[in-house]
């Protein structure tokens, strides 16, 4: 009889410990799961146009759909391509399959297959960069990453880990491990 009262009492402190474990673990906030939030806007076939103080088209941002999130000041695009207007130059291209506009925006998180590129006033390839992501910062008219990349060009192709791109100037940096090929005569009269 004395087992038996034991295993009970056992049984008992268990539970109560459960009960009092399971209620420290629902107050904090680290063990909580987020519920995905729900946007407070979806917009379709975007297009969108940002003037600069003179009038002129600064910049153009295009995809396919956006989900804004206001409690996280955030904005979810499909398929975007973003497109930056220079005085005097051709357009400079940026597009992915995914990407956020965060802070204001302030910036832009390009993800999957992510191109950067540029076409001469006869709609030729001047430069092409193939990365995985990059950070877009658009008042700066700056982008970065440090993930792999490829720069083409008419004559080279190389590689890289890392990179930052300066797009008032077209130039572009690859920061590590950088091979070139260079472009010989033939492989350029064959395109």
């Amino acid at each position: 009889m004395q087992t038996r009262w034991l295993v009970v009492i056992v049984l008992a402190v268990l539970a109560a410990g459960s009960f009092w474990l399971q209620g420290r673990l629902d107050d904090d906030p680290a063990t909580k799961v987020a519920r995905p939030a729900e946007p407070d806007y979806i917009m379709a076939d975007v297009n969108s146009v940002k003037m600069s103080p003179d009038g002129q088209p600064k910049n153009r941002l295009i995809a396919e759909y956006l989900e804004h999130f206001s409690d996280q000041d955030m904005t979810e695009l499909h398929a975007p391509v973003y497109q930056i207007y220079r005085p005097g130059r051709e357009p400079l291209f940026a597009s992915a399959e995914r990407a956020w506009i965060t802070e204001g925006n302030s910036v832009i998180l390009l993800r999957d297959d992510v191109n950067f590129w540029e076409n001469d006033a006869d709609g030729e390839r001047v430069f092409h960069v193939i990365t995985s992501e990059a950070t877009v910062y658009p008042e700066r008219n700056y982008a970065e990453t440090d993930k792999p990349a490829v720069i083409q060009t008419r004559d080279t192709r190389s590689s890289g880990v890392g990179m930052r791109a300066y797009m008032d100037e077209s130039r572009i940096e690859l920061l590590s491990q950088v091979f070139t090929v260079i472009k010989g005569k033939a492989e350029r009269e064959s395109r």
